[in-house]
């Protein structure tokens, strides 16, 4: 056993086109942190091959539940067919740390914490809901640690304006531009992950796997 456990890696997969922005730093992850890693290719026609089946699931033609579902179902179903019964999923940080970029225009401390406890309230109809769908629908569990209760209550105790981005403050005696999530990414500050992806700016999960699926979802479903 204890030979078998000092064997094991830690097994990562991530998903995009070829040439996708999120291989690039998935690998860079995946080398940083020695896990095994499995990047799983697809196309345009893959994921629109799929799309009828997904929206079945999804039980919504909305676009972008439905552009950002694409990836992840390509996904799950590699992932099932590998034996592995439950996934680990970021869900939730960007809701509790303040991690969309729209959060750059809050126009205060106030109104920046209140749209994040509104977003967190209502994931349970939006994005986790969407995802438990899609990883469900291939017989998947799909867990979120970032939405453990006792984690939620601590970030969400934390003052506003130490969290809210684009917000100027005291570093070291400079002052310093705030990227979105900067409290999580300060966590992981040292050498627990590479300073490219750490630092990396939030890019949207249907974007980050390859900008193609963008416009022919539209194109698909105008014809």
């Amino acid at each position: 056993m204890r030979e078998r456990d000092a064997n094991y890696k830690l097994r990562t997969f991530s998903v995009g086109m070829p040439g996708s922005p999120d291989f690039e730093h998935a690998r860079l992850v995946a080398q940083h942190i020695g896990s095994q890693h499995t990047e799983i290719s697809f196309t345009v026609e893959d994921c629109l091959d799929g799309l009828r089946d997904l929206i079945y699931h999804l039980e919504s033609y909305d676009i972008a539940t439905v552009r950002c579902s694409l990836p992840m179902f390509y996904l799950a179903r590699h992932v099932k067919s590998t034996g592995i019964k439950m996934i680990l999923s970021g869900e939730g940080a960007d809701e509790i740390f303040g991690g969309y970029l729209y959060f750059h225009k809050a126009p205060n401390y106030d109104q920046f914490h209140e749209e994040m406890v509104t977003i967190c309230e209502r994931l349970h109809v939006s994005d986790i809901l969407r995802a438990n769908k899609v990883t469900m629908s291939k017989g998947l569990e799909l867990r979120v640690p970032f939405l453990d209760t006792q984690l939620v209550n601590h970030v969400m105790s934390i003052r506003p304006q130490d969290k809210i981005p684009g917000a100027l403050n005291e570093f070291a005696g400079e002052r310093k531009w705030r990227i979105e999530k900067f409290v999580l990414r300060e966590a992981f500050a040292g050498d627990y992950l590479p300073d490219a992806v750490l630092w990396r700016q939030k890019e949207q999960f249907s974007d980050g796997v390859g900008y193609a699926l963008i416009d022919a979802l539209p194109d698909f479903a105008a014809h």
